[in-house]
């Protein structure tokens, strides 16, 4: 498989702060919407992924109706416990339709697909297969992004995206020195 290589950018604009100003509103209502809940229910935090949420954690491990208990984690060096809807019962069927598609909002994946450049490749080294995402973030208030091209998308070569007009390309040195270091834009030597 060929390998693949990052590139680096940074979106300027109206557009990147349309989409950015709206990620950063879809995110707020979700955090919202989550408190909402996790108030409501008496449970410390969720326990997820962006698909769908699997459970709720709370910080005793007493039992609860309505759940059964899964597991132990450490977050933030705190033990939490997982709780799942209990479907057998009428509250965990309650529970389980609140929390239902509640999935966890990813801003990287919303500005991606807001900008279409969302890429995955697939590469091999030795016996080993990673596969790499495009990833954007929000950083200083600009729009960065990080993406894959060359590689492999399952068994054909990838396809490369497209890169918008409003996209700068940076070299590795110079996103690192922005995202990392702070260094404004300007200051940036090629």
């Amino acid at each position: 498989m060929p390998d693949y290589k990052l590139r680096y950018f940074i979106a300027e604009g109206p557009r990147a702060d349309q989409i950015a100003n709206e990620g950063i509103a879809k995110r707020e209502q979700w955090n919202a919407d989550r408190d909402a809940l996790l108030n409501e229910i008496g449970a410390v935090g969720i326990y997820g992924n962006t698909s769908f949420i699997k459970g709720v954690t709370f910080e005793s491990r007493d039992n609860r109706p309505g759940y059964i208990r899964i597991r132990s984690i450490i977050d933030g060096g705190k033990k939490l416990y997982v709780f799942c809807p209990d479907q057998r019962t009428e509250i965990g069927k309650e529970i389980a339709k609140r929390i239902k598609g509640f999935a966890i909002f990813d801003f990287s994946e919303y500005v991606c697909h807001a900008y279409n450049v969302t890429q995955s490749v697939i590469t091999s080294l030795k016996s080993k297969i990673d596969m790499v995402h495009s990833v954007a973030g929000y950083i200083h208030d600009r729009l960065v992004f990080k993406i894959p091209f060359g590689g492999y998308n399952g068994f054909a070569p990838a396809i490369d995206v497209e890169i918008p007009d409003d996209f700068k390309e940076l070299s590795e040195s110079q996103f690192i020195a922005f995202v990392h270091e702070g260094k404004p834009l300007d200051q940036l030597v090629a």
